[in-house]
């Protein structure tokens, strides 16, 4: 579970390779950009000087514009009367030649704004990217300049990086109004109460949407079972997924946590209303119907509060306590602890989609009742310290609703995809072939570490730093063997969310650097591959020689990554600093069931890796008919992936596979992407 990136720090800081400078004319952009400026000038004095009214000479100043309409054009008016007429005039004239053209420019742009947002599939992640030059993640840019006059182009390299805006989103929702606190309590009633939450830190993390089909197939499964309310998934409880830090892991009651203590845990979405007579009437009617549904209310706050199924746990924590206990590492590291909660089927208010449905009523003020919604959940722990044994305590952590909204939170569609049988071809769940399948390699979170005063910390990042943030110094490596086994496929990269903005800046640079320059032993033989391959193809590694040679010897990583239809999506993981201090790999444990929660509908295989493992495919053979001889077989991942898991002539049908690791120590006076380039052909030669 622990990164070897992570473990090794003259891996992490120490030999990192300054990327090369960035190819190409930077003035260019700011070419295009007074261009677009003197277009958009022109055209709206285009629009003013040739209104719907037949064209006249520009009217001069009033004391002139009088003696012209008497002497000029022969008219006997008195002045007075003539400057009042003119001036109302000029006033209309400017009206509609000026401020209603303006207005409908301004109305069209409004329209086209709106239409892109509400014409944006509802089935990804909302994603943006921003221009190569000045990335920005604190505001959600549409197109049009930045501060420093650069073009931002809301299109541009879009297929290629992406970052999720929705886990900002998430991240900045948790950072504002998620809270957790402790509740020591005593066992056996007559043990003197031990008081230390001083000592102990807990800290909301991450929570989401529980979009895991296998965990929808278990509802559904169990409520046929049971009361058969969920209308095949139309009326499906919510599901959510969160994490709650806790510190002092190594006095942790690990093995009891479930028997002793499992019907103490809990979990709970609660809705805040303005008045008590709109909360009395929310959901009274379904409740005199569903008994089996649990419903407190607080009449001082006006509150009512759904309780749902809460389930604990704890993966890689007995593993970690053991360590800490025999005095190897992780002293006085806290864990991220795991709550899943499921409310009630049958209640068509309390599917996801319905509630992030009135969440978004009410960031947008058209609801006047509802006030807020939030997501909570009860942790019990016990407590096995010093002379304090058999006392536990209850951590209680609460998220708004906007901390936990997904990109899709409409459950009812997984249920629709589900498949009936392991090779039920008609589910979107089960590939038809290779080609169809849609691979996800994930790794993270990244992070550039550092200490302050004696303990680990996320180097600060100054404008005048060389850190590459979040981003492994093997994801370079590993985006070339991507290219060549791979094509199709999203690499998933997941970064501390505070050090996202560095993050995206040194990978933007990175993928507008010429390949030359990032791959110079191996980018020539590369692209004649392409040239001659399909797009879904597997390119076989082989090394430069003098006679190859490829017309397009400018082209960017960027470019080549949209040849082979592969996409990077960047995930910001939010790391409060206690978290960082005091847990294993920066918080891998709690992005791993994150992960797991947020994008598994969205994929056929995630394959969560180290970021310094590259993935290499086995050259096999394969007899040809009639005939002695035999056939290489050039397999790509996702054909790999496809045979094992999906096929109906190939696949074993068994959930555990098995793939072979080989482990190459990297001297660090060979720490560079050539070498590893060369290591990794040297092993598939």
């Amino acid at each position: 579970p622990a990164s070897p990136h992570r473990r090794r720090p003259h891996h992490n800081h120490h030999c990192r390779n300054q990327l090369p400078n960035k190819v190409g004319n930077d003035d260019t952009d700011k070419h295009i950009v007074k261009m677009t400026l003197q277009h958009r000038k022109h055209s709206h004095e285009h629009a003013t000087t040739n209104s719907f009214f037949p064209k006249r000479s520009s009217p001069p100043n009033n004391s002139d514009n009088d003696g012209h309409n008497s002497h000029g054009h022969g008219h006997g008016h008195d002045n007075s009367h003539n400057n009042t007429h003119n001036n109302k005039s000029r006033q209309w004239r400017f009206l509609l030649t000026v401020l209603l053209p303006s207005a409908l420019v301004l109305a069209l742009d409004a329209m086209y704004l709106a239409n892109f947002y509400h014409g944006r599939p509802q089935t990804s992640p909302q994603t943006i990217s921003w221009h190569p030059q000045t990335p920005s993640l604190s505001r959600h840019h549409d197109g049009g300049l930045d501060d420093d006059g650069h073009d931002r182009d809301r299109d541009r390299d879009r297929d290629v990086l992406r970052f999720d805006l929705d886990v900002l989103r998430n991240v900045h929702a948790t950072y504002q109004g998620a809270r957790s606190r402790i509740e020591w309590k005593q066992s056996p009633a007559n043990t003197p109460l031990f008081v230390a939450d001083q000592n102990i830190t807990v800290a909301p993390l991450m929570a989401t949407v529980d979009r895991r089909p296998i965990l929808v197939r278990k509802q559904l499964l169990d409520d046929r079972k049971t009361r058969n309310v969920a209308r095949n998934g139309k009326e499906l409880g919510c599901a959510l997924s969160s994490t709650t830090f806790v510190s002092h892991l190594k006095h942790h009651d690990l093995k009891k946590y479930q028997q002793k203590y499992g019907h103490r845990h809990g979990c709970e979405v609660c809705f805040q209303f303005s008045n008590r007579k709109d909360m009395t009437d929310f959901l009274s009617e379904r409740q005199n119907k569903a008994k089996w549904m649990t419903i407190e209310t607080n009449a001082s706050t006006s509150t009512k509060c759904v309780k749902g199924q809460a389930t604990v746990t704890s993966r890689f924590g007995q593993w970690q306590q053991e360590e800490e206990t025999q005095g190897r590492r992780f002293q006085g590291f806290g864990y991220p602890w795991t709550v899943d909660c499921l409310l009630p089927n049958g209640i068509p208010e309390l599917t996801c989609k319905e509630i992030s449905k009135m969440q978004r009523n009410i960031d947008e003020g058209r609801v006047d009742g509802l006030l807020d919604i939030r997501f909570g959940t009860k942790l019990v722990i016990g407590w096995t310290g010093g002379t304090k044994k058999g006392n536990y305590f209850a951590v209680w952590s609460q998220w708004p609703w906007k901390a936990v909204m997904s990109h899709d939170d409409d459950r009812e569609e997984i249920a629709k995809k589900l498949s009936m049988t392991w090779n039920d071809e008609t589910s979107w769940y089960v590939p038809k072939s290779g080609e169809e399948l849609k691979l996800a390699h994930v790794e993270g979170p990244g992070y550039d570490q550092t200490e302050y005063n004696g303990k680990p910390s996320i180097r600060s990042i100054d404008p005048q730093s060389n850190s590459k943030g979040g981003v492994h110094v093997r994801l370079l490596v590993n985006l070339y063997h991507y290219i060549r086994n791979a094509p199709g496929s999203t690499h998933i990269v997941a970064v501390v969310d505070g050090q996202a903005h560095r993050s995206y800046e040194y990978l933007t640079e990175a993928l507008n650097t010429n390949i030359s320059l990032l791959y110079r032993d191996f980018w020539q033989s590369l692209l004649s591959e392409i040239n001659h391959a399909n797009p879904t193809d597997l390119l076989p590694m082989h090394e430069d020689s003098s006679t190859t040679s490829h017309a397009f010897t400018d082209m960017t990583l960027m470019q080549l990554l949209r040849l082979r239809k592969i996409n990077i999506l960047m995930v910001p993981v939010l790391t409060p600093s206690p978290l960082f201090e005091q847990s294993v790999c920066g918080g891998q444990y709690q992005f791993a069931t994150y992960l797991a929660a947020r994008y598994s509908a969205d994929y056929h295989v995630i394959m969560f890796i180290d970021g310094d493992t590259s993935l290499l495919e086995r050259p096999q053979t394969q007899p040809l008919p009639s005939s002695s001889s035999s056939t290489q077989l050039k397999r790509t991942q996702q054909q790999i992936y496809y045979d094992r898991f999906f096929s109906p002539t190939h696949s074993t049908q068994c959930a555990g596979h098995r793939y072979q690791l080989i482990e190459q120590y990297v001297p660090p006076s060979h720490d560079t992407d050539e070498h590893l380039l060369q290591c990794t052909h040297d092993l598939l030669s």
